[in-house]
């Protein structure tokens, strides 16, 4: 027998390119000419044929058109496997908990990075100090103690949480992060309770990024975590912009602690949804 390729494939063939066929004798033109009947049309093979091949290399044209067709197919499957381990997570009510949580926890940390100089020079003035001097403090307390909380709480409450564990040190940050946002209202006038307000919203707000992927893994399973976390850190968008406008809103109003309050409010919600949190039974 002879080996031919095809010179153009048809749209949606299992083998995408260098096709062959087998023939006895003569060229065929047509494929009622084909001896295998309806193989052409299988094959997705056209009618129009070009040069003859020799036997080894029809082979490794049909070796390589199958592992083309074998990737493709491994790839389906992985993509496959990924849109159904998502569905399977946002299917369960643990996630919009973990995720609500994190919206309401990092929208009063993001709140307070945008007021934590606008609304304590407010507060300072309000109390006797000048302009200069509340403009020192307030800067002060968000470049230096809230900073540097910021960061140690992320290696801290990492370490917390492998003693506590995951769930209980989110109850503990959030509760601790509602009520020191709450009471930071009366806080901002003082110079010293504003340096520990500061020290400690920034604290709490760096154990976001410590605390929400672990909690992913230990809920939905850490074999999947890189999948599955994307989509909770989406709630830091969302707090993102939730919270900020929140308190540029009320801020134009005149009224920052209203903005402290309600954010304050909103993370203890959270704290109440964590608790609710439990493994995921699949």
């Amino acid at each position: 027998p002879a080996f031919y390729l095809t010179e153009r494939p048809q749209a949606g063939s299992p083998l995408l390119s260098d096709q062959v066929i087998t023939v006895e004798g003569e060229l065929p033109r047509t494929r009622k000419q084909l001896p295998c009947g309806n193989c052409g049309k299988n094959m997705g093979l056209s009618t129009e044929f070009v040069k003859p091949v020799t036997r080894n290399q029809a082979i490794n044209l049909f070796e390589k058109a199958l592992n083309r067709q074998v990737a493709t197919q491994k790839s389906a499957e992985r993509l496959f496997d990924t849109v159904a381990l998502l569905h399977e997570m946002l299917s369960k009510v643990q996630f919009y908990l973990i995720f609500f949580t994190f919206v309401f926890s990092a929208g009063a940390g993001l709140m307070s990075i945008g007021l934590m100089k606008l609304y304590p020079m407010e507060a300072l003035m309000a109390n006797g100090y000048t302009k200069i001097e509340a403009s020192a403090i307030a800067g002060t307390a968000m470049a230096i103690f809230f900073s540097l909380a910021n960061g140690l709480g992320r290696i801290l409450w990492g370490m917390l949480s492998d003693k506590l564990g995951r769930k209980t040190s989110i109850i503990t940050m959030t509760a601790i992060q509602g009520v020191v946002v709450i009471l930071f209202t009366f806080m901002a006038g003082s110079e010293i309770l504003l340096y520990l307000g500061a020290t400690l919203i920034g604290f709490n707000f760096g154990g976001n990024f410590a605390l929400f992927p672990t909690i992913t893994a230990d809920t939905f399973g850490a074999k999947n975590v890189g999948q599955n976390y994307p989509w909770v850190f989406l709630a830091y968008g969302f707090g993102g912009i939730i919270g900020p406008i929140l308190g540029g809103k009320l801020g134009d109003m005149g009224n920052f602690p209203l903005a402290f309050t309600i954010a304050g409010i909103a993370v203890l919600i959270g704290t109440v949804l964590t608790i609710m949190v439990k493994p995921a039974k699949k």
